[in-house]
């Protein structure tokens, strides 16, 4: 199938399936006119890539862990061997939420303040 098939396919876009080549993380093969040429495997592998973008995972860990990923939609799951490095990831990720929360306690505050009457 030529990338336009898988985009439409998997919900994500050309742009977006050149990039995950360019990436390493998908291997085309190519017609003689040079198209990309895609398998029902492909279909699978970027449903896993999209997965793994979902749990907060960088394209650069992306293309190490994506050969230790099995299955696809719900039954999907990633080798035990990766359970640390995916709970590093969620460290790093409830790190932000705290930070983003942090500020929006500050925005509440500074919102509070400014909708206060000001004293004549």
């Amino acid at each position: 199938m030529r990338i336009g098939e898988l985009a439409d396919r998997t919900g994500v876009s050309v742009r977006a399936l050149r990039y995950y080549e360019e990436a390493g993380l998908l291997h085309p093969g190519r017609c003689g006119n040079g198209y990309r040429e895609f398998s029902e495997d492909d279909v699978a592998r970027v449903w896993q890539i999209q997965w793994l973008f979902s749990i907060g995972l960088c394209s650069g860990k992306i293309s190490t862990v994506l050969p230790m990923v099995c299955g696809t939609g719900d039954a999907m799951n990633l080798d035990p061997a990766l359970a640390d490095e995916v709970a590093d990831t969620r460290e790093l990720i409830a790190a932000r939420v705290a930070e983003l929360a942090a500020s929006l306690d500050r925005l509440d505050h500074v919102i509070e303040l400014a909708r206060r009457p000001q004293a004549s």
